[in-house]
């Protein structure tokens, strides 16, 4: 019996020593607080075209600025009529989440909107989204966020 007692504080003990400096989510987090520090954003636009959109944590942002999710539920004509109805600027800024033909999606939204888009910041997930991905991948998905600057032509 204290065998099995070392065993489990020793194991937990490392897990605990382990998880408690972990940063899970970090692919949809970074770009968020990223973008915070931006004094020339108008607005976001966030591209996710794979299925169930995960929950963004824009309180990151610190920022009241307009935000657009651009999934694949919506189509392209109700997306340009929500940022041409409003009264703001037009976005400059947009996050593609997931690395799925990114370049297609990129010459997608190119060609719709007449813009071009500037490459600013790729972030991957962290070490314990990797890990989590590997051990539940239905449930723990492991999207690469990159963030491109939104240019007139």
């Amino acid at each position: 019996m204290k065998g099995i007692w070392i065993w489990f504080w020793t194991i937990n003990l490392i897990l605990l020593m382990l998880l408690t400096f972990t940063y899970s989510k970090r692919s949809l987090i970074e770009p968020f607080n990223y973008l915070s520090t931006k004094e020339d954003i108008t607005g976001l636009i966030i591209e996710f075209k794979g299925e169930n959109m995960p929950w963004f944590p824009r309180f990151y942002l610190t920022k009241e600025i307009p935000v657009f999710r651009f999934s694949a539920e919506d189509s392209d004509q109700d997306l340009k009529n929500k940022i041409l109805a409003g009264t703001n600027k037009f976005p400059n800024y947009i996050l593609f989440f997931g690395g799925n033909s990114l370049e297609q999606r990129i010459n997608y939204f190119e060609k719709l909107f007449a813009v071009q888009l500037v490459f600013d910041r790729s972030v991957d997930p962290s070490l314990i989204d990797k890990i989590l991905h590997t051990l539940n991948p239905r449930r723990n998905l492991n999207l690469q966020s990159n963030i491109y600057k939104i240019e007139k032509k």
